[in-house]
């Protein structure tokens, strides 16, 4: 079952509502905020990091803490606070996530805000909130746009709950630029006067520009508004003409978001037995990646009908935990062996429905060496060498996914990713693997892993299935492929291996992620060019984040109480999954630093009064 939001009742759609009358303009805003003694505590970034940190910031701060005037100021580009860009509550239905409902919950179950009433998960709020006539089971799906009105549900809950000596405001702005001198000067796109704060918090999400596809001819073509360096928010695609031919370059979660944009969001329909009915509306799609291989699909997870690394795994990665205080870990030569055990171990313990690890090695044993499953096998296949090969590989996978990852042995090997990367993080964090195996990890590695253990839910692999087999999604052989842009002609040249085809639209179907001395943000290129922030390095490795501290505060120079939290720790923490409340929760350091700070300075303003000072 996929729950949308046709599906939520009508008294449950007050929250937009309602937090649109905390957005302030920033004049007002300004003038508020100046009042002598007072102390503005500013966020910026209003996806469900930027919400968990104003949970945890009003929860952490006590009634006894008096300070007049106390303001915290909320900065998003955009009125979606609390779902952020990625859970617009305005995206079309048929856009995804990609784990079950019953694995999502927007509160903090470990230290609970018990000033807050009905603090619900996903599956319960889904179950107060939705009819179809259906049952929500955890196993279910939703819609992103869905997600984003539970988000803002629970966001409404938090404002109601704001405690008196406290008052919240939303400002809907861009932020330019930061300095710090005793406290932080924040200029607002637009606006002359700068914005003050004596805290600050950064969970800014995925604000980072991908590198260029193309080579000198990419200005005219960015200019002609046929070249989309971003594929979101999807919207912006409505431009492409229909019967036009598209290069969609990815072939992860982000593409399948752009190729049902540009079929099902022009009017195309898929039928019960999963054949495509054209609108006529859509354009020519060409899908293809650099090793021309795509995300892994996979069944809903949920509890412990799972596949469980092994209790000897687990106690292998717990010793690598004990050592790591003493000296950095090689990924590549003391974790990746262990990791490839037991994905091996979880391929034919699947494939014989055998526990006993000598029968399975006797097993193995017997095998041809070029037979053996490996994960390197896993991670890294043969490049798909043609349209027919790519239909195959789908048909496969998504009949893996259909079995279950207990059933199917390549989705028990798969899953070993998703088990060990808790324990995986906890060493990666901080430097915690050598810098030449961190940039193994990062550059090799990493997407790999989530090709093949974070994939889209059945249904959607399923329509891109379909509109393959119609023929309006198509998979060219050009893995290595190589971009230019003809000006003559105006289209785009895509060169691979093994074959070329033409486009007239190109659309980049990456996440960019951070890289500071490239300077593929604005924001944080303003930081790092007037040395608010620094890049981190790890033995000479610069994975492109800002260096911080195990609390997520920048470590530079200037020593200003700068933090981070989410995206932004990408690089020195692993994991930071946009709806999770357990890993890399820094927004409980900055707000702990916070209420710290302050009751610090009332308790020395207290003896400072009674002393007659």
């Amino acid at each position: 079952m996929i729950w949308k939001t046709a599906h939520i009742l009508d008294d449950a759609k007050t929250a937009r509502d309602y937090i649109a009358s905390y957005i302030k303009d920033p004049a007002a805003l300004q003038e508020a905020a100046f009042v002598p003694e007072a102390t503005n505590i500013v966020l910026v970034g209003g996806g469900p990091k930027g919400m968990y940190a104003l949970e945890r910031l009003l929860n952490e701060l006590p009634s006894s803490l008096e300070r007049e005037g106390m303001h915290i100021i909320w900065i998003n580009e955009n009125a979606d606070f609390g779902s952020g860009n990625n859970y617009q509550v305005d995206q079309p239905d048929y856009l995804l996530i990609n784990y079950c409902i019953g694995n999502i919950d927007a509160w903090d179950r470990e230290c609970v805000n018990t000033s807050i009433p009905q603090q619900l998960d996903l599956l319960d709020w889904i179950k107060a909130s939705c009819d179809n006539g259906m049952q929500a089971r955890p196993t279910d799906y939703a819609s992103r746009a869905l997600v984003g009105c539970y988000l803002q549900s629970s966001l409404q809950r938090i404002l109601t709950s704001i405690p008196a000596n406290v008052s919240v405001s939303l400002l809907q702005a861009k932020v330019a630029d930061i300095h710090y001198e005793t406290d932080f000067s924040l200029q607002l796109q637009g606006e002359e006067v700068p914005l003050k704060a004596d805290y600050l918090l950064l969970a800014t999400g995925h604000c980072y520009e991908n590198n260029n596809l193309l080579g000198a001819g990419a200005v005219p073509a960015e200019q002609s508004g046929h070249y989309f360096k971003s594929a979101y928010p999807v919207k912006k695609l409505d431009s492409i003409p229909a019967q036009t031919p598209v290069a969609v370059v990815g072939l992860g979660l982000t593409c399948i978001d752009v190729v049902l944009h540009l079929t099902e969001g022009r009017g195309g329909r898929f039928t019960a037995d999963g054949i495509y009915l054209s609108s006529g509306d859509e354009p020519l799609l060409y899908a293809f990646s650099r090793k021309n291989v795509p995300i892994l699909t996979r069944g809903p997870i949920y509890g412990e009908d799972r596949y469980q690394l092994r209790p000897a795994t687990i106690a292998r990665l717990q010793e690598f935990k004990a050592i790591s205080g003493e000296r950095r870990i090689d990924f590549t030569r003391e974790l990746y062996p262990v990791l490839q055990d037991e994905a091996q171990y979880a391929y034919y313990s699947t494939l014989l429905k055998e526990r006993s690890e000598q029968r399975i090695a006797d097993y193995i044993a017997k095998l041809p060496s070029n037979e053996i499953f490996t994960l390197d096998e896993l991670l890294f296949p043969n490049s798909l060498s043609d349209h027919e090969s790519m239909l195959q590989y789908l048909r496969d996978t998504i009949a893996y996914a259909e079995c279950g990852e207990l059933q199917a042995p390549v989705l028990a090997a798969s899953a070993v990713w998703r088990e060990a990367t808790k324990w995986i993080g906890d060493l990666y964090q901080h430097a915690g693997f050598t810098g030449a195996s961190q940039e193994v990890f990062d550059k090799q590695f990493f997407g790999a892993f989530c090709r093949s253990s974070f994939g889209p839910p059945i249904a959607n692999m399923k329509k891109l299935l379909a509109l393959a087999e119609f023929g309006i999604l198509r998979f060219p052989a050009t893995e290595n492929a190589t971009i230019d842009y003809n000006n003559e002609q105006a289209i785009f040249e895509v060169k691979g291996d093994n074959s070329s085809f033409t486009s007239t639209y190109l659309v980049d179907a990456r996440i960019g992620r951070s890289n500071l001395e490239q300077k593929n943000a604005s924001l944080y290129r303003a930081l790092y060019e007037s040395d608010l922030v620094k890049a981190f390095d790890n033995e000479g490795y610069h994975p492109g984040c800002v260096a911080m501290d195990i609390h997520g505060r920048a470590t530079t120079a200037s020593c200003a109480p700068l933090f981070f939290y989410g995206t932004p720790t990408e690089g020195v923490l692993l994991d930071n999954d946009s709806l999770s409340r357990k890993r890399n929760d820094t927004a409980s350091c900055w707000s702990k630093f916070v209420v710290n700070t302050l009751l610090r300075l009332q308790k020395n303003n207290t003896y400072e009064f009674s002393s007659g000072g």
